[in-house]
């Protein structure tokens, strides 16, 4: 069994930290029960450090996120002190010539120049598109093309010049292909990579000529957020955003339709395709969504996709009236958790239907309800298991 310091729970457009507030709650519960940490600041400080991680486009919002799990975590103990939260802002702005200044530092690293040009191409628009931004795939891309590219050059009878030492790696012999191992140290590439690119970046902060110190303090910033959206996780869940293609700016809807083509129809359906993408197989994605990718004809590719890849495990249909807030008015919403795994032939889906209901209140409390009733009742040995029996007084006075 995992422990609890090991689970990762990411939000992917975390606002003001609702989520991640609620996430704190139910963690703090998991490492009470397991015992293995239990000095309430050592488990604030995992919880914040290993646990929790979130982004958004609103700098402001991320602000006030950090200030909730801060208050949350004082709450459990007073005199904690937290080191750091993993919550990142999607706002960086990363110069045109931030590649250029690397490599002169780094000039070892020229044959990995469209990789890194990749990476910092795909922040260009991080301020609109948010953690919508993919970057494992951009870097994944730009190294099947290397690994490529090196099989070419190792493969046949010319004898060129391989690359692989100029990175560290290997170099195979000149008649023979790349082998399994020396594959696997590509992948230890980006590690590498990333490490170089924030020592570089964190010295250019520090540096006493301003300009230089904005442009490293941006690009680390920058870097914080390829991390971040470079891991996968155990969970991610968020109420993303909703906004239909028709409203979207012109930068944003060509990357949706690009990246996210089965989503294109709405910001929030592209979501859905994201937080697959960023949960471990074997994950949980949970969301609150608009009802719309359930039925209507241009979500269809999307429902299939669902249907044939995931596994949908809870679904509660709310429609209209989901939210307290009056700004939600006319939002008709749903509520599910995907399992991030091939769905077996005997998987079966738990769903409720609340749309009848008017008020918030009343969906909440028959959703209770109905959450209440998958739980199994004990059987006769837990229930006497679970009630308390006399004491030993009363079962000697019984005996006399």
């Amino acid at each position: 069994m995992r422990e609890a310091s090991d689970l990762t729970f990411f939000d992917t457009a975390c606002g003001s930290g609702h989520f991640l507030v609620y996430a704190f709650d139910l963690l703090w519960d998991m490492y009470q029960e397991e015992g293995r940490i239990t000095e309430p600041a050592e488990i604030c400080r995992h919880i914040l450090e290993r646990n929790l991680f979130g982004t958004d486009i609103d700098e402001r919002s991320v602000q006030i996120a950090a200030v909730a799990l801060y208050l949350k975590a004082k709450e459990r103990a007073p005199h904690f002190k937290p080191r750091r939260v993993n919550l990142v802002a999607a706002n960086a702005s990363v110069p045109p010539d931030a590649v250029r200044g690397y490599l002169q530092a780094y000039p070892q690293d020229e044959p990995l120049r469209g990789v890194l040009e990749a990476i910092f191409a795909g922040l260009a628009n991080v301020s609109e598109v948010g953690s919508l931004l993919q970057v494992e795939e951009q870097l994944e891309r730009a190294l099947e093309d290397l690994r490529k590219r090196e099989a070419r050059r190792t493969s046949g009878g010319a004898q060129q010049t391989s690359m692989l030492p100029l990175l560290g790696m290997p170099a195979p012999p000149v008649q023979g292909r790349l082998e399994l191992d020396t594959l696997g140290a590509w992948d230890a590439w980006k590690g590498e990579v990333l490490d170089r690119l924030h020592q570089h970046f964190q010295a250019e902060a520090n540096a006493p000529d301003l300009s230089t110190a904005i442009f490293g303090t941006e690009a680390e910033r920058g870097l914080d957020l390829i991390e971040l959206l470079s891991r996968r996780y155990d969970v991610v869940a968020t109420n993303p955003p909703y906004m239909g293609s028709k409203s979207m700016g012109p930068r944003v809807k060509a990357y949706v339709q690009q990246h996210y083509a089965e989503g294109k129809r709405d910001l929030y359906a592209a979501f859905i395709q994201r937080c697959l993408g960023l949960a471990k197989p074997g994950g949980r994605v949970a969301m609150v969504t608009q009802q719309s990718w359930m039925f209507l004809r241009s979500f269809a590719d999307l429902r299939r996709d669902i249907l044939e890849h995931q596994r949908i495990e809870r679904l509660a249909h709310l429609g209209e009236h989901g939210f307290e807030d009056p700004a939600a008015a006319g939002a008709f919403v749903a509520l599910f958790v995907l399992g991030r795994s091939e769905p077996a032939p005997e998987h079966r889906l738990w769903a409720t239907r609340l749309v009848g209901p008017k008020s918030p209140a009343e969906k909440d409390h028959l959703l209770r309800e109905a959450v209440r009733a998958l739980i199994p009742a004990p059987s006769p040995a837990e229930r006497e298991a679970l009630t308390p029996g006399p004491s030993p007084a009363a079962r000697e006075r019984g005996r006399g």
